[in-house]
């Protein structure tokens, strides 16, 4: 399965192609394609349980996360990247009582 950032990647190259022959091209947000080609973007660590498809969403988009992963997938970098994580609580399932 690609990365989002080689997705990112072959979209430029894309609208390169299209923009060298001429044709009108539009970036909706040309800001958040400058800030993931910087590394200035954030990645967001879900739980295992969710699913990575579009995991990206639930986060407010000041956050700037546009990729998501599980923490296990940072295997042996997790003790130099733990620094560098912010850790927001989880949501609580409450009963409801009839």
């Amino acid at each position: 399965m690609p990365s989002a950032i080689s997705c990112l990647a072959e979209a430029i190259r894309m609208f390169l192609a299209l923009y060298e022959v001429g044709m009108p091209i539009n970036m909706s947000d040309p800001d958040s394609i400058v800030k993931r080609l910087l590394g200035q973007d954030n990645i967001g660590i879900v739980p295992s349980y969710n699913s990575l498809h579009r995991a990206n969403q639930s986060y407010p988009e000041d956050q700037n996360v546009y990729d998501v992963m599980y923490y296990d997938d940072l295997r042996k970098a997790k003790r130099k990247i733990k620094p560098f994580i912010i850790w927001e609580p989880l949501p609580m399932l409450v009963p409801i009582n009839n």
